[in-house]
């Protein structure tokens, strides 16, 4: 992962965006000028991995809203909510193991199940 910025001719640039390189192919996530985000998914060939486009409109914020307001209304009603957490314990590991292999992996494999399994 870089943020630096290489000096690519104008049709070859895109908006505020992320993109990852994996071992199967690649992820574009790039802003559009409509407020909506763009997902190109590109599989390597022979990888299984289905080429993809689609727009969709950013939710991160209302989602973990929602989230918290479903599981404040199960505790108030006493049932078990059976939303999984992603903010347990585990999921900020996965998130730390993302973030490790990012800053030290220097271009090499990292299998993100070994990073978090001796945790």
């Amino acid at each position: 992962m870089s943020f630096a910025c290489p000096n690519i001719p104008s049709e070859g640039k895109s908006g505020n965006g992320l993109f990852i390189t994996c071992l199967n192919g690649s992820v574009l996530i790039s802003s559009l000028p409509n407020g909506k985000l763009s997902i190109r998914v590109t599989g390597a060939e022979g990888s299984g991995v289905k080429n993809e486009l689609r727009e969709e409109k950013p939710s991160g914020v209302e989602a973990e809203i929602g989230a918290f307001g479903r599981a404040i209304a199960c505790a108030k009603k006493g049932v078990e909510n059976d939303e999984e957490n992603w903010g347990d314990v585990r999921g900020g590991l996965w998130d730390i193991a993302v973030i490790e292999a990012l800053l030290t992996s220097q271009g090499s494999e990292v299998v993100l199940e070994d990073a978090i399994s001796s945790a």
